[in-house]
């Protein structure tokens, strides 16, 4: 199964402030300020339920969950289904982040990667 790895872009992403990086290793994920979504942010631009990741012919694709300030992938609005591809810029409201792509990592839990070596090394 493909895993993907969020990396912020601003120093004041709450992923960044986190120490780290946000790897999605099950589907569906689900970004959002309510508590029951799978990343719950506390970003008050950030809708309840945001944005929805989820796999498909073992691509990932991003969906917007009718947001107020929407889900975007390089410069689009995602209102539809679109594949997200490596080195793509995805938009949560005001959050931006670089899509990385690791298709040959597969089944681990939902962790938030603290650095490059524990990454790399499969720790959280």
């Amino acid at each position: 199964m493909p895993r993907i790895v969020l990396h912020g872009m601003s120093s004041d992403c709450p992923i960044v402030e986190w120490g780290g990086d946000l790897a999605i290793e099950s589907f569906p994920f689900v970004v959002g300020r309510h508590p029951e979504c799978t990343c719950h942010v506390r970003d008050p631009l950030v809708s309840r339920y945001h944005c929805s990741f989820f796999l498909q012919n073992d691509q990932v694709w991003v969906q917007d969950m009718n947001s107020r300030n929407g889900t975007f992938v390089n410069g689009r609005l995602a209102l539809l289904p679109h594949v997200l591809r490596d080195g793509d810029q995805l938009q949560v409201a005001s959050l931006e982040f670089r899509v990385e792509l690791r298709p040959e990592e597969a089944d681990l839990p939902t962790t938030l990667v603290r650095n490059r070596q524990k990454a790399e090394a499969g720790v959280a």
